[in-house]
Formats: C-alpha cells, structure tokens, sequence
C-alpha cells in the first residue's frame, strides 16, 4: 500500500493501475528493450543451431524446411521496408 488516495473516478476505471505516466512510459520501454533482446537471442541460438546442423553432411533439410525459412526471410524483409526503407523514402521526399 502506497498510502496514496484514489478518486472515486479512478476506483470505478477498470484500467486503473494506480501507476502514474512516466512509470507507464518506463514499464512500455522495458517491456519493449525485453522483445528486442528476446528476439535477438532466439535469432542467435536459432543461427547456431543451423551452423551445427549444417556441418553434418547427411543433414539434408526438406521442402517444408525450405518453405519455413522463406517466410521467415519474407516476414524480415517486410519488416525491414517498414521501418528502414520506408522511412528513408519519407526522409528522402523532395517535393
């Protein structure tokens, strides 16, 4: 209990949390650095694993295999347009 009073107002918002603004700001920013860094690492063990699979000879990966990271290396590249090249064109806007 933080011995902070609640508004009658705030007590009926069910999406009162009791947090002020900048610690929401603080708690979106973690939570956002903690996706990036999640992603990062399964990325990285993900690459490892594939660099150990390849030194066998007799790894031989499938069509579904295949598939499966083409639309891995789609879903990248959309996201690369979206926030890299997209924003470059923006930038790079004359008229």
């Amino acid at each position: 209990m933080t011995g902070c009073r609640i508004s009658e107002e705030d007590a009926r918002d069910s999406h009162f949390d009791g947090l002020t603004d900048a610690e929401e700001r603080e708690l979106a920013l973690q939570a956002h650095i903690d996706r990036r860094e999640t992603l990062k690492a399964y990325v990285a063990a993900t690459q490892e694993k594939i660099d150990r699979l390849l030194k066998y000879a007799n790894f031989s990966p499938d069509a579904e295999d295949i598939e499966a990271a083409e639309v891995l290396d789609g879903c990248i590249d959309f996201y690369i347009y979206k926030f890299i090249l997209k924003d470059r064109e923006v930038k790079n806007d004359y008229r």
